[in-house]
């Protein structure tokens, strides 16, 4: 098994904060890529950021948990990095006493993570980092990742009918108390919540797990959501099929980040090949 990876944060005016808060993880045939959650409204930012050791604990927790590849063990791994960030949270301070979604907020983190063996992916993933396979023809057999669609109408209707501000304190902590990792919101039908790795038991609902064959030629890519644009074709998978260098992969996403904007936010990306 041979892997690439790359992981990147930006300290310019495109962002908001400094501090590095994605993580990967790899033990073996074992792996996660985890992006930490912003700590939106905290001036000045914390440096280290506490959302970069949430996404730490969980990652390295995630893959010490993975070993025999079944679908149960999925969950048993979760479990043990979500542990993992909730006994952070508690060394920290930051209890469900004592969070106020503001100044005192959950440091969190959101992931994908898995296991190959015997030619099958075992994989999970929650919210904000995402899973592509693709074949040796370029088929993308699962290309998983959130899109928040029923969130982005919930939240466009509160701020329609004025009950919240956007991107105002307010809003920003009725979002982390109100719709991360809960079930109850609706919007046309479907579940606004989404799931954050906190350490509280709710977030483990909108964790997704699965497992595929893989065949001779498969490659496996686990990212964080700085990567989403790379993936809108399928030139830059077209590129990594071709087995590029370490190096090779550097430039690429060099020159692509001087295209603008787009490119330049935080971003983690993890490449198998398995065989």
């Amino acid at each position: 098994m041979e892997t690439r990876s790359f992981t990147k944060k930006y300290s310019g005016a495109m962002v908001k904060f400094a501090p590095a808060e994605d993580y990967i993880a790899q033990k073996g045939y074992a792996f996660a890529v985890c992006d930490g959650v912003t700590l939106q409204h905290i001036e000045p930012y914390p440096n280290p950021s506490p959302a970069f050791f949430a996404a730490q604990a969980f990652g390295d927790a995630v893959v010490e948990h993975l070993s025999e590849g079944n679908l149960e063990e999925l969950r048993t791994a979760y479990r043990a990095g979500s542990e993992a960030v909730r006994a952070y949270n508690a060394y920290i301070g930051i209890t469900p006493e004592t969070v106020d979604f503001l100044k005192k907020q959950y440091a969190a983190t959101v992931g994908v993570f898995g296991l190959i063996k015997a030619s099958t992916l075992y994989f999970g993933q929650i919210t904000d980092c995402g899973i592509i396979v693709v074949d040796k023809n370029g088929h993308r057999q699962i290309s998983l990742m959130d899109e928040h669609k029923p969130y982005v109408g919930f939240i466009k209707n509160m701020r329609d009918e004025g009950s919240v501000v956007a991107g105002s304190p307010e809003e920003h902590q009725f979002v982390r108390s109100k719709l991360v990792n809960d079930t109850t919101h609706k919007f046309d039908g479907y579940e606004v919540g989404f799931g954050v790795v906190t350490g509280e038991e709710s977030a483990e609902h909108f964790l997704r797990t699965g497992a595929i064959s893989l065949l001779p030629g498969d490659i496996v890519i686990g990212y964080s959501d700085g990567f989403l644009p790379y993936f809108e074709d399928d030139a830059f998978l077209d590129f990594l099929r071709t087995k590029p260098s370490q190096e090779e992969l550097d430039a690429c996403i060099v020159a692509r980040e001087q295209d603008g904007e787009t490119y330049c936010k935080e971003k983690s990306i993890l490449v198998i090949y398995p065989d």
